[in-house]
């Protein structure tokens, strides 16, 4: 079962990958933090823990630059 999901988990997070880039070329750090958030929540679901941590560090910065 886990093995079917794999395309899914890899395209969702090239889906995220390309979301990110975007946003960042147009200093949309709100749309980057969401996605660093969803990238932890699916690196949890999917026992990556990489995935997870990456998506916590962008989560963390693209607060960080939101300006309030």
């Amino acid at each position: 079962e886990l093995e079917d999901l794999r395309p899914l988990f890899l395209r969702t997070v090239r889906d995220f990958q390309t979301q990110i880039a975007d946003a960042l070329a147009a200093g949309d750090f709100p749309t980057i933090q969401r996605c660093g958030h969803s990238l932890k929540g699916l690196g949890s679901t999917y026992a990556v823990d990489e995935i997870s941590q990456a998506g916590r560090i962008i989560e963390t910065a693209a607060r960080g630059r939101q300006v309030t």
